[in-house]
C-alpha cells in the first residue's frame, strides 16, 4: 500500500495504474489482486488508514482527558491531527486531489 500511497499523492489517483503499483511495489500482479479488486479499493483502503489513525489519536484524548476542560481536549485532539497531517503528507495529498461526491449524492433517497 505504500507505493500506491506514494503514487497517488505524484501521479494522481486517476494517472496511477495498477500496473505502476506493481512496478513501485515490486510484487506481482497477482499478489495486489488478493487483497484488491481493483485500485478504488486500494484507495479506500488508504482513507481507512489515515481514517482510523486520526480516530485513535481522537479516542486517545477522549478517554485519557488529563482533567482537561472540553476546550483544552479540542486544542489536544487538533495538535493531534496536526501531527497525523504533518507526519502522512503523502495520505493528505491524496484526500485533497480526490474529487468529492456533490452534496446531493449523500441525501436520502
Amino acid at each position: 500500500m505504500n507505493a500506491a500511497i506514494k503514487l497517488f499523492s505524484t501521479k494522481g489517483f486517476e494517472d496511477t495504474s495498477i500496473a505502476d503499483i506493481v512496478e513501485a511495489s515490486k510484487v506481482h500482479q497477482s499478489t495486489i489482486y488478493r487483497s484488491f479488486k481493483n485500485k478504488e479499493f486500494i484507495l479506500v483502503s488508504i482513507f481507512e488508514k489515515f481514517w482510523d489513525l486520526l480516530l485513535k489519536d481522537f479516542e486517545d484524548v477522549y478517554e485519557n482527558p488529563w482533567n482537561a476542560s472540553p476546550i483544552e481536549q479540542i486544542q489536544r485532539m487538533l495538535t493531534a491531527a496536526q501531527f497525523l497531517i504533518t507526519q502522512n503528507i503523502d495520505l493528505v495529498k491524496i484526500i485533497a486531489k480526490v474529487p468529492l461526491p456533490a452534496p446531493e449524492s449523500f441525501e436520502d433517497p
